[in-house]
């Protein structure tokens, strides 16, 4: 018996490593090395593999404990019990329930409303997520046959031992597999979004598995990277809107400000700058700002306006990036902007007329945030306001840059998402559900002035975006200073405010730099690559008109057609083509998980609703094509 489990071991581990060798190279990397560590001495085993009762076992030297409790066949069959194809049990819903339904998702929805039951069950479980490494797999595996497992594990050695336990190579045979082992933050955020992105019409349920012995931590990460998910936060719609927006300020005439001008660095490269975001530290840290707004380069979001205004403080610039009409609240919250007539507006061409139509034409300048119609003036895409006006002053190489305010993080006693003025305000909560709020949900991350602060998933995506821009555009030569008592970003120095040394600084040429380096027309190059856009849009409405004529009355023609359209959409990657394939990614993303989940559904017979499905899906995808010529044509 010890000769056939010995043989058994061997013979799983070799097979294991040649696959990992061929087809994931980096983790038999990381294994190799961890080997020849053990093997030196270098590094000290925690865990051993032992053959208890009947069945594999793991020894925690360090605890004196074992993993499955000496009595891992009976926990096997447990887990093998426990893992089923129901809807509602230990399952990532990866939709949006929508309070007001816009118009291109309503009639689907509608038809989905009447087979929506979650005491249903899936007929197949194509994605599966195993938070933890082990035999557990193999147990799971031969009772759903799921099409692509997601490994989640902390520890490389506990994934090292599992390769003598588990046939992942003989898995991998019918079903695809991902490894997320030992990875942390932004490279398990990748992987996850990889994950969901493969076969992403079939990610409405998730199931997944969580072993005993692996920490809740990897189950919150990954659920905070579907709540991030770009379909459930803008409807497609909106990005339409706001990606055409740019359109319109072009032919009307507005200014565009050239952000690689190298006029506009220099100007900024020779003074202090101060970018005021919302936080909890803007407001506590006010009179301070008060006090030395002539000793900076003041940069304010509009978000600050009502609170700035209270307190007396003209910001030179102000940013705003939102393209929802809600984001004018700040702006009506100021009862005189006049106020500000002396500040420049320095506007996303995402921005709604009608905040635009709040100021003079000759203060506003727009940079591009999602369209790149100007051709080498520089496109901001970042998440949120902050980190886009951060990658904006990187990008114009101010020196000497200051933060406050951009704490992205809670007020860590009230735990407070923004300053009392901050229309928009929220308190945080601690929650653990899969149905935790992707706004509100208590999580952690490293503190600017604390080893640690409280901060929520997507104040933590913004947290990311910034940390990226830091790394990746900020030069050596540029320091930043973080004055906020909220999160720490990479490469800057957390700074006390008391320690600066001030002087007062000449700001009299801002107006004549920004008009010098912009822009109010398109050229003949930039008018030609939008009757370029407009000619590949037509060709691709008509070829979803093609697909209109087709005659789909079964499931399986049904989601094939969905799924062929979609690709020949999106698999365009020509500038041209940008616009379009966003919008349409947007779309299906959100629309094809609750199609295809009918379709997977025990319970459920959806021929006679095959037809109307088509139907409403593709007359939605030719609007949005119908609407992006509109644009284009001007």
């Amino acid at each position: 018996m010890a000769e056939d489990i010995n043989a058994l071991i061997i013979h799983n581990y070799q097979n294991n490593i040649a696959y990992l060798e061929k087809e994931y190279k980096p983790l038999y990397d990381s294994i190799a090395h961890y080997e020849y560590a053990v093997d030196t001495g270098a590094i000290q085993e925690q865990y051993q593999l032992t053959y208890e009762q009947g069945g594999f076992d793991i020894f925690d030297t360090q605890t004196q404990s074992y993993l499955y409790l000496q009595q891992s066949n009976a926990i096997m069959q447990m887990i093998q019990e426990s893992v089923n194809f129901k809807k509602n049990e230990n399952v990532f819903e990866t939709f949006k329930i929508l309070e007001q339904v816009p118009e291109g998702y309503k009639n689907i929805l509608s038809i989905y409303q009447k087979y929506d039951d979650k005491n249903f069950s899936m007929k197949k479980i194509y994605k599966f997520v195993s938070f933890g490494a082990g035999a557990h797999l193999s147990a799971i595996d031969t009772k759903i046959r799921a099409k692509h497992y997601f490994i989640v594990e902390d520890s490389l050695e506990l994934f090292r031992l599992s390769l003598f336990t588990t046939p992942y190579y003989s898995i991998a045979e019918h079903a695809k597999l991902s490894f997320a082992i030992a990875q942390k933050n932004k490279e398990f955020k990748h992987s996850v979004e990889k994950f969901l992105e493969d076969e992403y019409a079939y990610n409405h349920y998730i199931k997944f598995f969580e072993a005993p012995h692996h920490t809740e931590n990897k189950l919150k990460e990954f659920h905070t990277v579907v709540l991030s998910q770009s379909h459930l936060n803008f409807f497609y719609s909106s990005m339409l809107e706001q990606y055409t927006r740019s359109l319109y300020y072009l032919h009307n005439n507005y200014n565009f400000l050239n952000l690689l001008d190298t006029k506009l660095h220099s100007y900024f490269k020779a003074r202090p700058t101060l970018l005021l975001a919302p936080g909890p530290s803007l407001e506590k840290n006010i009179a301070w700002v008060q006090k030395h707004q002539d000793n900076f380069l003041i940069v304010a979001l509009s978000a600050t306006l009502p609170l700035l205004y209270e307190a007396k403080i003209k910001p030179d610039i102000i940013t705003h990036f939102d393209g929802f009409e809600r984001s004018k609240v700040h702006f009506d919250k100021v009862s005189d902007l006049a106020f500000f007539h002396k500040s420049l507006l320095l506007f996303s061409t995402k921005t709604p007329q009608s905040i635009v139509n709040l100021f003079p034409k000759r203060a506003l300048f727009f940079f591009e945030s999602t369209s790149s119609f100007k051709n080498n003036f520089g496109s901001v895409s970042a998440f949120c306001a902050g980190s886009s006006t951060y990658l904006i002053l990187i990008a114009l190489e101010v020196q000497e840059l200051y933060l406050l305010g951009l704490d992205l993080a809670l007020d860590q006693e009230t735990l407070l998402t923004h300053s009392s003025n901050y229309h928009y305000q929220q308190q945080a909560s601690d929650s653990t559900s899969e149905g935790a709020d992707f706004r509100t949900t208590l999580i952690q991350r490293a503190g600017n002035f604390r080893e640690s602060i409280k901060t929520t998933p997507n104040f933590s995506i913004s947290i990311d975006a910034i940390d990226s821009i830091s790394t990746g555009m900020k030069k050596p030569q540029q320091e930043v200073y973080n004055l906020s008592d909220g999160a720490y970003f990479t490469a800057t120095h957390p700074t006390d405010k008391e320690s600066i040394h001030l002087k007062k600084i000449e700001k009299n040429d801002l107006l004549k730099t920004f008009e010098m380096s912009s822009e109010k027309s398109l050229s003949k190059r930039e008018r030609d690559t939008i009757n370029s856009m407009l000619q590949k849009t037509q060709h691709i409405k008509a070829k979803i008109q093609r697909y209109k004529t087709k005659n789909i009355n079964k499931q399986t023609q049904l989601l094939e057609n969905l799924l062929t359209i979609e690709n020949e959409i999106c698999s365009c990657k020509d500038k041209e083509c940008e616009i379009l394939s966003i919008i349409v990614h947007n779309y299906t993303r959100f629309i094809y998980s609750y199609i295809f989940d009918m379709c997977n559904t025990k319970e459920v017979n959806i021929e006679t609703e095959v037809e109307a499905l088509y139907n409403e899906t593709l007359v939605n995808l030719e609007k949005i094509s119908s609407s992006l010529e509109q644009y284009l044509k001007g």
